[in-house]
């Protein structure tokens, strides 16, 4: 389980046969262990999570991306938290 307020950086890929892209959501490790603990989870380590979408699937991946940034955004805007803009 990763936070959305910490997610910091998406980087999307496409491999070298051009049959898979891959997004890769990187979070604040600390935020995020801060974020878990006020809600009474367990901290983790990970930072990265991977997602793959095969490039037939290419609007369920573009779907998913804008999602992220959609409500990335909205808890960036809501209320007094101030996270820095998500980097994709």
């Amino acid at each position: 389980m990763q936070p959305i307020q910490a997610l910091r950086t998406v980087k999307m890929e496409e491999n070298v046969s051009g049959k898979m892209i891959k997004l890769t959501l990187i979070s604040d490790v600390a935020e995020t262990n801060n974020l878990l603990v006020q809600h009474g989870q367990k901290k983790v380590t990970k930072t990265e999570r991977k997602v793959e979408f095969n490039t037939s699937r290419r609007l369920s991946c573009r779907d998913f991306l804008w999602h992220i940034k959609r409500i990335h955004h909205w808890w960036n805007c809501a209320g007094n938290l101030k996270n820095p803009p998500l980097d994709i």
